[in-house]
């Protein structure tokens, strides 16, 4: 809506007066409700070459306002699409269903300050509980500080916001639960501002490619933090043996490096693909791998370590 009231809704004009009474004296009015439907909305940012946008919004905002000046509201909304593009995760735009959003807003009647006591972003049945706060809301950098939290966050959801050549290529499904602490703090305007950090903590996780269980038993910790994401003493189950791995993602060049021991049942190979057509393989090995390099690009990446075979037939 342009300051003349000029709207691709069409012409909004604004009309006011002031109505005044010998006994009360002015009389005030503000918006309690609004609703909308069919809200489209994009970010871009250039400089950091990073944006979202949203489809089929809707939502809802009821609002109070106390004697004091001081204000409450309870908005809730959602949208049938939503379209992420973040290059410290993945060269391709992410396209997924919206979550839904519902908060519980306190704030002053100079909004320098928005208070969230309650709130529940949902997605797929998964939700994560949301409260914070909002600073300098009318100043030139307004600064958030929220935190989302689930004890069992059910993995599967996130299966949703891997990029599309990733789930056709292998299928990917994530099970089990995670104990989410995430916190996303800092300036809207700033560089590498807010920034998301926090910690999963896996509890009885799997990774299962094309339908096939890879990685079972997941245990450990992913630590998000300004410039990195951490694989803290991982330990599971693969091809029927024991599993370690230990590593750190770099945001910004999406490289990684890390180190990988495993004991698998080679009998096992067969079930996941990984002998040569007609062949099959019994025995035991000892994995050791230092691996390094672009996790965008898995056949870059440079492996060196050491396999102990024992029994192989």
């Amino acid at each position: 809506v342009s300051e003349s009231g000029a709207s691709n809704f069409g012409d909004l004009v604004p009309e006011s007066r002031i109505v005044q009474t010998a006994r009360q004296g002015p009389v005030a009015f503000a918006v309690s409700e609004v609703t909308v439907d069919g809200v489209g909305f994009t970010y871009f940012d250039g400089v950091r070459d990073r944006s979202f946008a949203v489809s089929g919004g809707a939502g809802s905002l009821d609002l109070r306002i106390d004697p004091d000046g001081s204000w409450s509201a309870a908005a809730s909304g959602s949208a049938d699409s939503l379209l992420i593009r973040a290059p410290g995760l993945t060269d391709e735009i992410v396209r997924t269903e919206a979550p839904g959003l519902r908060l519980t807003i306190r704030g002053d009647e100079e909004l320098d300050r928005l208070e969230v006591t309650e709130g529940t972003l949902e997605h797929r049945g998964q939700t994560l509980d949301v409260e914070g706060h909002v600073e300098g809301v009318s100043a030139a950098d307004p600064r958030v500080d929220l935190r989302f939290s689930n004890e069992a966050l059910d993995l599967g959801v996130l299966t949703a916001f891997l990029p599309q050549t990733t789930r056709a290529r292998s299928q990917p499904a994530l099970q089990g639960t995670a104990d989410v602490r995430l916190t996303l703090r800092g300036g809207l305007r700033g560089e590498g501002s807010p920034a998301l950090r926090g910690s999963l903590g896996l509890s009885d996780a799997g990774l299962l490619l094309a339908g096939e269980a890879w990685i079972t038993d997941i245990d450990g910790d992913v630590r998000l933090r300004d410039e990195t994401v951490e694989l803290d003493s991982i330990t599971g189950s693969f091809a029927d043996g024991p599993f370690a791995l230990s590593a750190t993602f770099h945001r910004e060049s999406r490289r990684m490096v890390g180190t990988v021991q495993a004991s698998p049942d080679v009998d096992d190979f067969q079930r996941l693909g990984l002998t040569p057509y007609g062949f099959t393989m019994a025995g035991g090995a000892e994995m050791a791998f230092d691996v390094a390099g672009p996790v965008s690009a898995p056949d870059s990446l440079r492996v060196t370590g050491s396999v102990l075979l024992t029994g192989l037939q």
